[in-house]
């Protein structure tokens, strides 16, 4: 659909006279597209029962939102847009809630504008569980729902945490989960919401087990979907909040989370990202890990080191480091550290010895020397 703004903008085949012609004034620009705004909020509100009305004028916001350079997003949001368009998913039809979400979603890439200038997110975050429990198997609707509530868990300083916990948007996204096991958008924008709710407060972690089986939901989306790295990154991201809590161990590894763990790192070594996210989490679990558990995720950041030990530094250290609380736990036998050491000392020898001089990267021999030190190894004698 094309949108003119203003009068008739003529065919595209019309002469314009070079020496005449002038761009037209800025304010112009605001002024006319104002109106126009104007008019397409009014539609949301007097065209209720016209389904098509109201849907093109969903859309039409929607093209706005998404100008070149955000350059219509002051208008927008001065206007009241982002609440018009949350009160259009009251709306029955379904064409109507599909326009009004997708446009949602364009504007929530820069939710510091609509939703800082307008605070009508409270509507937003009770409104998007009403439309999943009205349309419980529209997929495409849920994805779009899963995905805004993704959004808003993001919203600076955990100004949602509160309220996306506890209403009914974290049982609404974990029963999607439920159904929909093999919609990867669906699995994805879930993950990526609970990974954004985990972001912003360190005792999320401690508040999922009261929210329901997030664990078991996250490991069945790493085990369903083994080649998606998002997804994996995302989960192993929940599991790492999950994990820094003891209290939460014994939940953890009846859903088989190290299992997943070790099977994301095997097929996705090559992502700084999984790797990071998947060693943060094994790293809370420790000291409730059997010898073959750690012996198996000790192996894989061996295979890890010896693949990315030039490429990528930060995958180096977060290695080294997850060697230290191997090491390092109270339960390391003499026996379990050269084990290790059999797997890690040579690729991190090579970091310390070719890399470092290389990079002068003092952060990381600092700590590649530490996990040497911690399996008792000289690095003058490697």
């Amino acid at each position: 659909m094309i949108i003119q703004v203003g009068e008739d903008a003529g065919s595209i085949d019309d002469p314009i006279p070079i020496d005449t012609w002038k761009p037209r004034p800025l304010s112009s620009y605001a002024e006319e597209m104002s109106k126009h705004v104007a008019q397409l909020l009014e539609c949301t509100l007097s065209a209720k029962d016209n389904v098509e009305v109201l849907t093109d004028a969903c859309d039409q916001i929607g093209y706005i939102a998404a100008a070149e350079a955000h350059r219509n997003e002051d208008v927008l949001a001065g206007l009241g847009a982002f609440s018009a368009l949350t009160r259009c998913l009251s709306h029955e039809r379904t064409p109507v809630l599909l326009g009004a979400l997708a446009t949602l979603r364009v504007m929530l890439q820069r939710p510091h504008v609509y939703i800082g200038a307008e605070k009508g997110d409270g509507g937003l975050v009770m409104s998007i569980p009403d439309v999943m429990k009205r349309l419980p198997n529209k997929e495409e609707v849920l994805r779009d729902c899963i995905a805004i509530l993704g959004v808003l868990g993001a919203a600076p300083k955990g100004q949602f945490v509160e309220s996306l916990l506890d209403g009914a948007s974290m049982p609404c996204t974990l029963s999607c989960m439920h159904r929909f096991p093999n919609n990867t958008e669906i699995q994805l924008c879930s993950v990526s919401f609970f990974a954004n709710l985990c972001s912003q407060t360190p005792q999320i972690g401690l508040l999922f087990v009261q929210c329901g089986n997030v664990a078991d939901y996250v490991t069945r989306a790493m085990t369903l979907h083994p080649t998606h790295s998002t997804i994996a990154e995302g989960s192993a991201k929940v599991l790492a909040a999950m994990s820094e809590h003891e209290a939460n161990h014994e939940l953890l590894l009846g859903t088989q989370m190290v299992s997943c763990l070790v099977k994301a790192l095997d097929t996705h070594y090559h992502s700084p990202g999984v790797v990071t996210s998947c060693l943060i989490a094994a790293s809370g679990m420790v000291p409730s890990l059997d010898m073959t558990q750690r012996q198996a995720l000790c192996t894989r950041v061996g295979k890890i080191l010896r693949t990315h030990f030039q490429q990528q530094p930060s995958v180096v250290m977060s290695c080294a480091a997850f060697i230290v609380v191997l090491a390092e736990s109270p339960n390391a036998t003499s026996e379990f550290k050269m084990f290790c050491a059999r797997n890690v000392v040579e690729p991190l020898g090579r970091v310390l010895h070719q890399i470092v001089p290389e990079t002068r990267d003092s952060e990381l021999a600092e700590i590649v020397e530490k996990a040497l030190s911690s399996l008792a190894i000289n690095k003058f004698k490697m």
